[in-house]
């Protein structure tokens, strides 16, 4: 995958390596001036059980399920990992909008840097 490198900021590229209609998995690449990170997003689309023998769970309702590899060199610095965990938010809301999801094949995004 070849992302280009920025002066500034960073790059977050997504690429969807399988979608099927139960789950879909990205690779995402973040490089910034003078690092490169990678991990794997796996959601799940279906919505985990919130019910029991006495009947519907109280409280928050457990969502479809996010899974994220451990970042393939370092851990980032935490603007780079929010910044990654909210792009990937709102890639998933716009795509989940649809029936069935319209899942983007790549999403390529700058962001600056940022304090969190």
């Amino acid at each position: 995958m070849n992302v280009h490198t920025p002066e500034q900021g960073a790059r977050f590229h997504f690429e969807r390596e399988q979608a099927t209609e139960q789950q879909v998995t990205y690779t995402l690449v973040v490089k910034d001036s003078d690092h490169t990170w990678s991990a794997t997003i796996t959601y799940g689309l279906t919505q985990a059980s919130t019910e029991s023998s006495q009947g519907p769970a109280r409280g928050p309702s457990k969502g479809p399920a996010e899974q994220w590899s451990p970042w393939s060199e370092s851990e980032p610095p935490a603007w780079v990992h929010k910044t990654a965990h909210d792009l990937m938010r709102t890639l998933r809301n716009r795509a989940t909008k649809s029936q069935p999801p319209s899942w983007p094949r790549t999403i390529s995004r700058w962001r600056a840097p940022a304090s969190y």
